[in-house]
């Protein structure tokens, strides 16, 4: 019936005038663009590329360097070593540890928090009384885990199910637990809060990742926007290295590249050169290690990613972290906080507020949500389970209506570019329904948003004018510094700025993606970067000639994302906010991750 009803509203849509005029003109610019040097390259598999260059067979030759080295000592000079050892026995002994051990550490740390503090809550009161009740019960925590609704729910929202059989567990004893509870207990009644929780949860989720690193990877990529920039590079470290003792010691791990990272490889050595040879070398230096460390999210990504499985835990973790971050929006709006630092109140004498989440500026906010909504569509589009897309599609609303209360005109323009590049990869004839629908929106938006994204064009606007004036300051720094640029962070730039900007206007960064990365890693580190956005879109290109329905979707997404984002970032600096640029880089490898499973998905 939904097959019928499909049909004839197509047959509609086809037989109109304007949908035959908007198809006319979609066909010759396809022809057009068809035929251009970058479009044909862009349709070459990215596995040529890889083939042919020599950097990725140098690559290749490391790897394979490296898996012989690791075969033929890594289990001699590492496979004994207690580290090894213990992270190999951790998943037993916390499995194997009985809950009625579990319950004494929970009462014995109620009990020196409550000689120490002296404080007593309900909330003290709940935690004691589940204590007994795990004291009570006579299984291990594996059988609890398997048994317990959160994880037959998790289970069969991931159409799961065989990964809920019981493991074996050796058995622990409960005196862990105890001493556990007990440090845990005086952390609490010793410690602020934030910091109590850091020192309680910290060493166990560090042990949990540095056994299995896919599993810190994840939990960085939920907590990521929560959570210090400084204590994400700490975590990223972490990971890394995790990552490296797997690569050092367990043959089931093996480090992966693509043509993405490549390029990814080249702009970090490119950044830590200009970190060094910068204008101002201490901060410069500082700034380049950390966003080349973030980069390295995008290799871990990919080599930890690898299977279509991991894929959709990935897109579970960061559109969970993102529906958090929507739904303090929308608090933000409801609550009556008030922010007009970001308006210009001359223009936008109505305009009362612009939500920003956890990131401080509604224009951040925006740049997260256009990398989170993409991702949220590919969690609908790959879920078989009716819980699962009722989830990703409450999931997809919170964060459009977030993107909404941004009020931020770049991100406005750059979702109707993801949306139109979507439509135009799945299905050109709903091209006329869009078009159409560009008309309509004046009259289905509220005032304000349609009066903010009617005023990119003004130039009365403050925000507009003050661009304006930057983007010409920085083309003429790039006259003078065009080859090797000014190095990385804002004391660069405003060392050279203030003698070419215009009108007297200070400003920390070019508000502008491309130029921001051309003047302060130069013509080289701009190229590396162009090839990153390249081998990216030449990963999922050639991959969805070949793709099957959901594969075809999954990797429009992909390339609606990418686009949205770089739309966006010729309106302002995208990687400002590290952790944007963190999760930017970790975006990037979704296209390793879907590029290879995406002909599987039919």
């Amino acid at each position: 019936m939904l097959n019928t009803a499909w049909l004839k509203i197509m047959g509609i849509i086809d037989g109109s005038v304007f949908a035959r005029f908007v198809t006319r003109v979609m066909d010759f610019i396809g022809r057009f663009a068809g035929g251009s040097v970058i479009i044909r390259a862009l349709r070459r598999d990215a596995a040529a590329l890889t083939a042919e260059s020599r950097v990725c067979l140098l690559v290749s030759a490391v790897f394979a360097a490296f898996r012989s080295f690791r075969d033929k000592y890594g289990k001699r000079l590492w496979g004994g070593s207690f580290l090894v050892s213990f992270l190999r026995a951790l998943p037993g002994k916390l499995g194997g540890l009985s809950a009625r051990g579990l319950g004494l550490g929970i009462i014995a740390g109620c009990a020196v928090f409550l000689a120490v503090s002296r404080e007593v809550s309900p909330f003290l009161g709940i935690i004691a009384l589940s204590g007994a009740a795990c004291f009570l019960s006579g299984e291990n925590l594996y059988e609890l885990c398997a048994e317990s609704g959160f994880s037959r729910f998790i289970f069969r929202f991931f159409d799961a199910a065989g990964l809920a059989k019981k493991e074996t567990a050796e058995r622990t004893s409960p005196l862990y637990a105890v001493v556990y509870g007990v440090y845990g207990g005086l952390a609490f009644a010793l410690l602020p809060a934030k910091f109590a929780l850091a020192a309680f949860f910290g060493p166990p989720l560090a042990l949990l990742a540095a056994a299995y690193p896919l599993f810190g990877l994840l939990g960085l990529l939920f907590a990521a926007p929560f959570i210090p920039t400084m204590t994400v590079a700490a975590g990223l470290i972490a990971v890394g290295a995790a990552f490296f003792l797997k690569l050092l010691t367990d043959p089931a791990y093996s480090a992966k590249s693509d043509a993405t990272g490549v390029f990814v490889a080249v702009y970090i050595l490119i950044t830590l050169f200009r970190g060094v040879t910068s204008l101002t070398p201490r901060s410069s230096v500082k700034i380049a290690l950390l966003t080349s460390l973030f980069m390295t999210a995008c290799f871990l990504f990919t080599s930890l990613v690898d299977t279509a499985k991991k894929a959709e835990l990935a897109v579970f973790a960061f559109s969970s972290s993102a529906l958090l971050t929507g739904l303090y929006g929308l608090y933000q709006k409801y609550s009556g906080k008030v922010d007009m630092t970001w308006v210009d109140k001359e223009i936008f004498d109505g305009l009362r507020l612009r939500v920003f989440s956890v990131f401080a500026n509604p224009n951040v906010f925006g740049e997260y949500l256009l990398l989170a909504i993409p991702i949220s569509v590919i969690g609908l589009i790959i879920s078989r389970r009716v819980i699962a897309k009722l989830y990703y599609a409450g999931v997809c609303a919170v964060l459009l209506l977030n993107l909404a209360l941004t009020y931020s005109r770049g991100c406005y323009l750059a979702l109707v570019l993801g949306v139109f590049v979507f439509t135009l990869m799945m299905e050109r004839r709903l091209i006329a329904v869009a078009a159409a629908g560009v008309f309509l929106l004046p009259a289905l938006l509220p005032a304000d948003i349609t009066a903010r994204f009617a005023s990119i064009t003004n130039l009365a606007d403050s925000s507009t004018s003050y661009r304006i004036f930057i983007y010409q300051g920085t083309i003429r720094i790039l006259e003078r510094f065009w080859l090797l640029g000014l190095g990385q962070g804002i004391e660069a730039f405003n060392k050279v700025y203030p003698l070419y900007g215009f009108n007297a206007v200070s400003a920390p960064h070019s508000h502008n993606l491309f130029l921001q990365v051309f003047v302060e890693t130069g013509v080289f580190g701009f190229a590396a970067f162009l090839g990153v956005l390249f081998c990216y879109f030449k990963t999922l290109l050639p991959a969805f000639g070949r793709a099957g329905a959901r594969g075809k979707a999954v990797l429009a997404a992909l390339t609606a994302m990418m686009c949205a984002f770089v739309l966006q970032g010729m309106f302002d600096y995208s990687f400002y906010n590290y952790k944007v640029f963190m999760l930017f880089f970790a975006a990037a490898g979704f296209a390793a991750a879907f590029g290879g499973e995406a002909g599987r998905l039919r």
